[in-house]
C-alpha cells in the first residue's frame, strides 16, 4: 500500500510570491502546507533604516494580503501610502500636456497604493502561515523524482513527499531545473539575438555592418558573464557583423528602453488573461500592439540550454574584443574573427 505523502503542497521558496501562496492555502483549506526557505531573513531592528528593496503595492494587493493575514502584521509606521502618480513619455516633459495623472481622490479611494519594503512584507507572510498550522523547513530543493502518487524531495538532510510541488524559488530555481524545464543562460540570450537577426533584422537592415546591443548588467547577458562574450563572438563570426554591446551600470536596468516600449505594452495585452500554456504565452505577446505602430513578433524555442557552462582562459583570450575607453567593463566591441563566406 503507498505511503500517505507527507504534504498535500510544498512550496519550493519561501519569498513574497510562495510564502503568499501557502498563507492562503493555509488559512482558507485543510490542507497540509509546507515551504522549503533555507534563506529566511531577520526581522529588522526597532528604529532600523528603511530597506532599498521596496516594491509598490496596489489596492487589490492590500487585499490579498488580508486575506492572507498578514496586512496586520505589518508595522504602520514602515508603510508609505501613495495617493498621486504622474506618469510620461521619456520624449515628453514631467508636466506636459501628454503626462498621464492618476489621482485616488478621482475614483474616491484615500490612496492608490502603498510602498513597502520587501523583507517585512514576506516576513508578515511566513509568520502568518505558521500561525495557520505551515510548516516552513530551513532547507532546499537538492533533487526531486516524480512518483505515481507524490512528488519525492530531497534535501540536503531530509526526504520529503508531497502531492504537488510548487517551484517559487526564483530565477536559479532548483525545481525547474529539476524537471528539465531550460534556464535562462547566455547561450539562450545570443541566440534569441540571432533569431531576430534572421527573422526580422536582416530583413529590416539588409546593409548593416555593425549592430548595438544594449543589456543589463547582470543575469545571462551580465557584463562579467564569460559565455556572454564567447556566444557573442561566435554570433560575430557567423554574421560579419560588428558587435557593440552597451550594459547599464548597476542598479539602472529600469533606464532599458525595451522596459517601457514593450514590456508595458505585453503587460496590457494580457492582462486578465489566464496563461494557461506556452502558446497562449507566445500569442497573446505575438498580439501586442500600440496606435503608434508597435508590432510585436513572438516565437517559442524548444532548445535545451545547460547551466554552469565553463569557459576557459583561451576561449576568452581567442576572443576578438576591444574595450571603450569609457568604462570599458560596461561598453566594448566584438569584431569577426574572419568573414563568412556569404552574408
Amino acid at each position: 500500500m503507498p505511503q500517505t505523502p507527507q504534504f498535500d503542497v510544498l512550496i519550493a521558496g519561501g519569498g513574497p510570491v510562495g510564502a503568499c501562496a501557502a498563507a492562503l492555502l493555509a488559512s482558507a483549506s485543510r490542507l497540509r502546507v509546507g515551504i522549503l526557505e533555507p534563506n529566511r531573513p531577520p526581522a529588522p531592528l526597532a528604529g532600523a533604516s528603511i530597506d532599498l528593496r521596496v516594491s509598490a503595492f496596489s489596492r487589490a494587493s492590500e487585499r490579498i494580503l488580508s486575506a492572507a493575514g498578514a496586512w496586520g502584521r505589518l508595522d504602520a509606521a514602515r508603510i508609505s501610502p501613495y495617493e498621486r502618480m504622474r506618469v510620461w513619455h521619456e520624449s515628453s516633459a514631467p508636466r506636459g500636456p501628454d503626462a498621464l495623472i492618476f489621482d485616488a481622490a478621482d475614483v474616491g479611494e484615500p490612496n492608490l497604493g502603498y510602498i513597502i519594503e520587501n523583507r517585512p512584507v514576506q516576513l508578515a507572510l511566513l509568520d502568518s502561515f505558521e500561525a495557520s498550522g505551515g510548516r516552513v523547513i530551513a532547507a532546499e530543493v537538492a533533487a526531486l523524482a516524480v512518483q505515481d502518487e507524490c512528488v519525492r524531495v530531497t534535501t540536503a538532510d531530509s526526504v520529503l513527499s508531497t502531492r504537488l510541488l510548487v517551484g517559487a524559488d526564483g530565477a536559479r530555481s532548483r525545481v525547474r531545473e529539476a524537471v528539465g524545464i531550460t534556464a535562462d543562460t547566455a547561450e539562450f540570450a545570443v541566440a534569441s539575438i540571432r533569431l531576430w537577426l534572421e527573422r526580422m533584422g536582416r530583413q529590416r537592415y539588409p546593409e548593416a555592418r555593425e549592430l548595438t546591443i544594449t543589456a543589463d548588467c547582470g543575469g545571462s547577458n551580465g557584463a562579467r558573464v564569460r559565455l556572454w562574450k564567447v556566444e557573442l563572438q561566435k554570433l560575430a563570426d557567423e554574421t560579419g557583423l560588428t558587435l557593440h554591446v552597451r550594459h547599464y551600470p548597476p542598479g539602472t536596468s529600469k533606464w532599458n528602453r525595451i522596459e517601457h516600449r514593450l514590456f508595458c505594452h505585453i503587460t496590457q495585452t494580457w492582462r486578465g488573461r489566464p496563461l494557461t500554456d506556452r502558446l497562449a504565452v507566445v500569442e497573446l505577446i505575438g498580439a501586442t500592439t500600440t496606435q503608434t505602430g508597435l508590432k510585436v513578433e513572438c516565437a517559442l524555442d524548444p532548445r535545451t540550454y545547460q547551466k554552469d557552462v565553463k569557459v576557459s582562459h583561451a576561449e576568452i583570450a581567442a576572443l576578438n574584443l576591444e574595450g571603450d575607453d569609457f568604462h570599458p567593463e560596461w561598453n566594448y566591441s566584438i569584431r569577426p574573427r574572419n568573414k563568412p563566406e556569404s552574408q
